[in-house]
This record gives C-alpha cells, structure tokens and sequence, in this order.
C-alpha cells in the first residue's frame, strides 16, 4: 500500500468521525512500552491506581540489571509517592506483584507478546531533539515497526495508542491539523539509509567520530525534509509506520501527539516531574544568572501543557477505539484552548526569581535581570564574538605563563557558560521562533465530558509559580519534588433532623491526632458538622 493511499484512508477520522466502543470501559490486558519513562511513569500509576488492568511493560535490562529490578525501582520515586501515602509501600508493592508482569527486551528485539491484549500503550521513543541520527533512527522508525510486527505475529488486535509528538508539524504550517503529516518519504528507505552512513563513517573516522557526525547528519537530513531537527523528523515517520502497519492492516490506532510535556497540574501531585523537561534548561539558565537573551517573539505562543493532561487524554482515547482500518488524530496543547506567550511566561519567571533568587553554593545571591528576545542570528553572532574574545584571552594567559591559575579557571567557567548557551539556541530557536500553532478539536470532543481535562482552564500563573517553578528549583538543587504526607482525616458528623450520625472516620486516627495535639499542648478540635 502506497503513503498516498494510506493518507487518503485514513483522512477519513475527521471531527466527528464515529467511534466504535470496541474496548470495556476497563481494559483488562495493557501492554505499556516506555514504563521508565516520564509519560510511561504517569501512565502506569493511573493504570495502576484507577482500574483493574493487568500490565505487561516492555522493559530493557540495563547491564546486569534486569527489567524486573528496573520496575520496582520505580516504587521507590516521586511519581507513586502519593499513592504510597495512601496504602502503604506492602500493599503498593502488592498491587505491582499482582498486576504487573515485566517483559525483558527492547524496540530492537521485541520478546512474544500475548495474543490476547485489547490495548497497547506505545510511549517508547528517543526524545532528544540533537540525537545521533542513526540512534534516533533505529528507536523512533525501527522500534515501531518492530513493535508492529511482533503484534501482527501474536495473532491479536489491540487498540493501540501511539504516542508521537504536535511538533511533527513545527515549521511546515502555519496550524498543524489533526490528520496525517504530509510528505512522501518512504521510512524503510530513510532508516537503510542513515544505518548505511554510520557504517560509513565508522569505515572513514572511526567510532570514536560517530556520535558527533551522526548528530550532525541527522540535523540535516531532518531540515533538508523540512523538519526542525532529527526528533520530529524520526517522530513524523514513526507514525508513518503506524499507519501503514497497524491501521493499514486493519487495526484500530489512535496517535496521540502532545506539544512539550511539563510538570503535573494534579495528579499523581501538583509539581510532580521526573528531571528536566523542554523548556526547563532555559529557566535553569535564567535562574543561574547565564541567559539574559534568547531567540523568540514576545508574542510568540510556547505550547506547553502539563504531563496530567497528556495521561487524561491517553487513557480517555483507550476505551474509545476508532474503526478498524481507521487512524485517530489527537493533539494534547495548550496554543489553542490556552495560549501561553513568550512575554507571558517570560514575566511569570522573572518575577517567580525577583521574589525568591537563586542562591550559589558560595552563598552569592542572583538577581533576576531582564529576559530579553532577539533575531537568532544575531544572539547567535554575539555568543560567537564572546566565544573568541574568551578563547583568545586565555590562549595569552596560556603563552605568557604568567601564574594566573584563578584567571583560566573563571575564563573556562565563562567559556563552558557560552557554549553552552550556543547549543541551547540552536536546539530551541526553531521553537520559541516558530509561528506553529496546534488544533486540538478531536481532544476537546473527547473530553466533552470528562472532568480531569483541564488545560482550557490553566491559570498559568498559579501553575508556573506554584508549582511548576518550586519543581524546577528543585531539581536545580537535587531534591526532586515530592508531595507532602497525606494523613487521612476523620469524616465528618452528617446532621439528620436535630440528631447527629454516628462519627464515621477512623477511630485510631482520631485517637493519633488528639494524642499528638495533646503532646504540642493544643487539644483536639472537634469534627466541623456539614449539612
């Protein structure tokens, strides 16, 4: 089947396009690939929180680390903190015993897979926006295709939810659209391809050239297509893999496609992230005191919407399958429902930093500055000029000998400082640059009645200052968050007539709390009646 007529079949999803209830509202047997991962964390808690589902994970063993050990590493972070909490860690660790079976392997050597799941859950990828191109290439485009053909040779048809990216669109248009990417790549030929040039550079350069020429090469090959760089290039084409072999073999696929994925707005808790994320570096950077400039238009949207939000809408499209043979699009963002400007978070930082300044190791204080937008070109041609000036005072300090140790140390700081500024512009230019916005309308109906969609009604003020800066100040300074212990608190006395109900909270937790107020010297107060 060629690309066109797969375009052509499935442009048939439109808004509005009925969907068949194929699943329970529960699904009961999940394949989750990228469990370890930042989206996979949050939807296996969810899965594993809300319904009853079995959960079979895709897990690589990591050296001698096997995927099982990998798995319950995973009790151990922020992101079931809250749940644990709740329940306790035996009874957590029971629920991950009882429903979770771990399948060790990887995209590149998928093990069987049970010929009787109803949905999977594809979050796998590589995310990061300068990769070796033939890295990107082989998780990206050949993990998918991998992952289908194991599918296909289990013998089932699962409803699969292919998690991709809106950015497959950034640059080509001025709205990307819920409906397949058009280009007439063939995504067998580009994968061949990119392995033949690294056999080609190992042959001419050796390994130890590899990484930096492949980055260099996939960053070319991805903008000479019309592609802001290798990920959304390998992302746009891992979804041409779908098409053709999930949904053009008559299987029902849902591709879902968020902008970039930050902290949580509430669940599993406000501010809950695992490391740094798209935009963060440039906050860290801010906060640091190293960035007082960057590409952009002040009016320019930043899409950005929050992990929670991205889980809501998974979850939501898997217990409402398309059609067999048919392709769902949905974008999870916030530039149409809830623009969020340069300018805006701009001033929501600054006075985030204004209010509560990074503080050195050496206990100097930062002080917010302003955050100024520029022509690419010309920031760039600035960090250069710096970039020399640096580079040619130390090389004189280096050649007259003089002893000056403090003096290089400070001008390698201020080099490290400049470089690392450099690379940040020209991975994040052709975003906080671009005019790209993303339609959501096939996510807002799907959520037509759903509560925990949420993203029309950020306020992003609360959610930046709140939560979401608090998170990134913290993995600046190596405390992830975390929530704050829960204790669960005693019912209320409900009011029937002039009598008063039965107290219906936990009796051993009043007794806790009166005897621990007795100890602080405060008494217990009394349960608040309600109508």
């Amino acid at each position: 089947m060629s690309d066109a007529t797969v375009i052509i079949a499935l442009e048939t999803t439109l808004p509005g396009h009925p969907l068949t209830p194929a699943l329970p509202s529960d699904p009961q047997r999940v394949l989750l690939t990228g469990a370890t991962g930042f989206v996979g964390q949050a939807l296996l808690e969810r899965l594993l929180r809300t319904g009853q589902a079995h959960v079979w994970v895709l897990v690589r063993p990591r050296g001698p680390r096997p995927g099982a050990d990998r798995i319950r590493a995973l009790l151990r972070k922020s992101v079931f903190a809250a749940w644990e909490n709740e329940i306790g860690a035996e009874a957590l660790a029971e629920v991950v015993r009882s429903r979770v079976t771990v399948l060790e392997g990887d995209l590149r050597d998928v093990p069987a897979l049970p010929a009787d799941l109803d949905l999977v859950l594809h979050s796998a990828s590589s995310v990061t926006f300068d990769e070796p191109a033939d890295r990107a290439f082989r998780t990206n485009v050949g993990g998918p295709a991998a992952l289908y053909r194991a599918l296909g040779a289990a013998g089932g048809d699962p409803h699969v939810v292919h998690v991709s990216t809106a950015y497959v669109w950034t640059g080509r248009t001025d709205v990307g659209r819920e409906r397949p990417v058009d280009h007439d790549l063939d995504w067998r030929a580009e994968l061949t391809d990119v392995l033949r040039e690294r056999d080609r550079v190992v042959a001419s350069h050796g390994e130890h050239e590899v990484d930096t020429r492949m980055r260099v090469a996939g960053r070319e090959r991805a903008r000479r297509h019309g592609w802001t760089d290798v990920y959304t290039m390998t992302k746009a084409l891992g979804e041409r893999v779908a098409e053709q072999e999930w949904a053009g073999r008559g299987h029902r696929l849902t591709i879902v496609r968020p902008t970039i994925i930050e902290s949580a707005l509430s669940t599993p808790f406000p501010g809950w992230i695992d490391g740094f994320k798209v935009a963060d570096p440039l906050i860290a950077a801010y906060a640091r005191g190293h960035l007082t400039g960057f590409p952009g238009r002040a009016e320019a949207v930043l899409d950005i919407v929050p992990v929670d939000q991205v889980v809501a809408t998974i979850l939501a499209a898997a217990v409402s399958a398309p059609d067999a043979r048919a392709c769902r699009y949905l974008q999870v963002g916030s530039s149409t429902s809830n623009p969020l400007s340069l300018a805006e978070l701009r001033r929501h930082v600054q006075g985030y930093f204004s209010a509560q300044p990074w503080v050195r190791r050496d206990g100097v204080v930062v002080r917010a500055t302003p955050w100024e937008f520029g022509d690419p070109g010309t920031i760039t041609r600035r960090l250069h000029r710096g970039l020399g000036v640096v580079g040619g005072a130390a090389g004189a300090l280096r050649r007259v000998r003089i002893p000056a140790r403090r003096s290089l140390e400070r001008l390698d700081t201020l080099q490290h400082r400049l470089e690392t500024m450099n690379h940040l512009v020209e991975i994040y230019a052709p975003y906080t640059c671009a005019s790209t916005v993303y339609d959501d309308t096939n996510t807002r109906a799907l959520h037509a009645d759903g509560a925990d969609w949420r993203v029309g009604d950020i306020d992003w003020s609360a959610y930046l200052r709140g939560s979401h800066l608090p998170a990134v100040v913290g993995l600046m300074r190596g405390r992830p968050p975390r929530p704050a212990a829960r204790r669960r608190a005693p019912r209320p006395v409900k009011r029937v007539g002039s009598g008063a109900q039965a107290l219906e909270g936990d009796e051993r937790e009043v007794a806790r709390l009166a005897a621990e107020r007795a100890r602080r010297g405060r008494g217990v107060a009394a349960p608040r009646a309600t109508a």
